[in-house]
């Protein structure tokens, strides 16, 4: 199967569509490039589509090109990081005939600095000449379209969120009851999937990236989170969070198979990869 140019993003094929809209449970028809129809695609692929860093603890190579991602995520039904997950996002509402930006981010870490260009991917597309950020590739974060006008906009069950102009950037932030916290900062330069392709490789072998240090699935649920990381199983139920033990491979099967979908995986390799036993859903 081949993917169509685009102006912004490479599409889906239709047959590539409807794989895809099947494997996020939409089954009622292709919805349209609405803000109504894009949000609950957007929506549908959070509560079906992980966000997880398995490959990288199990020396399989994780490949940003189009068929590669598609393989993955739609034929094989794994999740993926930022550049999988909104790369083929994008490619899916691109086919609705929804023009797509590709946009570099930069994450926010804990020392109230960002990371590098390139960092994480995000897409933004326009609805009745608004801008709006697009993200089901940053674990948890908003749930639905966020519209770019510096106000806090209701994501439930994640936190509010708003998207502001800071200094020529775009700086998405989330709100809890005692702070405000940074998720990262936005060059408003358009960019091409393959401009990832140095960033991908670094979040797979560069011990300095988180991705290395530790591996994790996670995937939205109607009222919550669920995750799974090293050997603990972490849920989020409306707003209550219970922390469970995976203490073998046989269970941590288990728990990919049934939570998350994930069958082919090499949890042994898994549950040998030491790394620190900490995670923020």
């Amino acid at each position: 199967m081949s993917w169509v140019a685009f102006p912004h993003m490479e599409a889906l094929s239709p047959l590539q569509l409807q794989a895809y809209l099947e494997r996020v449970g939409i089954l009622d028809g292709i919805p349209a490039p609405t803000l109504e129809g894009v949000t609950a695609v957007h929506q549908a692929h959070l509560l079906s589509v992980p966000f997880e860093s398995l490959d990288i603890h199990t020396d399989r190579p994780i490949s940003i090109e189009a068929a590669a991602i598609f393989d993955k995520l739609v034929a094989r039904r794994r999740g993926g990081f930022c550049y999988e997950n909104n790369g083929l996002f994008a490619a899916a509402v691109s086919a609705l005939g929804l023009e797509v930006d590709l946009l570099s981010a930069r994450v926010a870490r804990g020392d109230s600095t960002f990371g590098p260009p390139f960092d994480h991917l995000v897409l933004r597309a326009h609805f009745n000449g608004a801008p709006y950020l697009l993200d089901v590739g940053f674990g948890e974060g908003f749930r639905t379209p966020l519209r770019i006008d510096g106000e806090w906009h209701d994501q439930a069950p994640s936190a509010p969120y708003r998207a502001r102009h800071v200094d020529g950037e775009l700086l998405v932030e989330h709100r809890k009851p005692d702070q405000i916290k940074p998720d990262y900062r936005i060059d408003l330069e358009l960019r091409h999937l393959t401009e990832f392709i140095p960033m991908c490789h670094y979040h797979q072998n560069s011990p300095d990236s988180g991705f290395t240090q530790q591996w994790t699935a996670s995937l939205a649920t109607s009222n919550g989170r669920v995750t799974v990381v090293h050997s603990r199983l972490v849920e989020t139920l409306n707003g209550q969070r219970t922390e469970t033990p995976v203490p073998t491979a046989d269970e941590l099967a288990d728990v990919l198979a049934d939570r998350f979908g994930i069958t082919d995986v090499d949890t042994e390799r898994l549950m040998a990869t030491n790394g620190p036993q900490t995670t923020d859903d």
